[in-house]
């Protein structure tokens, strides 16, 4: 899967300071998604989903996205790898349309927000977001999404 010339040691040391960048992402996400208004234990699931996906969505190169997804499911769910897999997968693929969306059009940051409070919330059809949560969510996003690019494409130097 990698070049003979990348130590493992290395990949491994990417991959650790990306799972703790998402435990991070994941307590912020729920102490904002908490301060707007749902203040339900359930999101804390919901935020890890959504902080895996930024941080995966910033990686943005297939090699360590692989080996990423890898080691964060076999070290947060090493009995349930496969059904892990298969739920956060379909999450993203839920989430990836509008991520796309934004990337074309940055406007359009309040539907990539929408979808991400859906995930975070449960899709529940009857809850409707308002203007100001999409936008904290959206400005969130925004702040760590440019963060995490700048900080894997340092530790990828670091690599190589």
């Amino acid at each position: 899967m990698f070049n003979f010339f990348k130590s493992k040691y290395t990949i491994d040391k990417f991959n650790e300071e990306m799972l703790r960048e998402q435990h991070k992402l994941t307590i912020h996400l729920k102490s904002l998604i908490n301060e707007i208004g749902y203040n339900d234990e359930d999101v804390y699931g919901g935020c890890g989903i959504v902080s895996c996906w930024i941080i995966i969505r910033s990686i943005d190169d297939p090699e360590y996205i692989d080996n990423f997804f890898e080691y964060f499911l076999k070290r947060d769910f090493p009995s349930k790898v496969k059904e892990m897999s298969y739920v956060l997968s379909s999450m993203f693929q839920h989430l990836d349309p509008y991520f796309k969306q934004w990337t074309k059009n940055p406007v359009a940051g309040s539907r990539l927000a929408e979808a991400m409070l859906k995930v975070i919330n449960g899709d529940d059809s009857e809850k409707k977001y308002g203007d100001i949560e999409c936008m904290t969510v959206f400005a969130f996003f925004s702040e760590q999404f440019k963060y995490l690019l700048q900080k894997q494409h340092s530790l990828r130097k670091k690599i190589k």
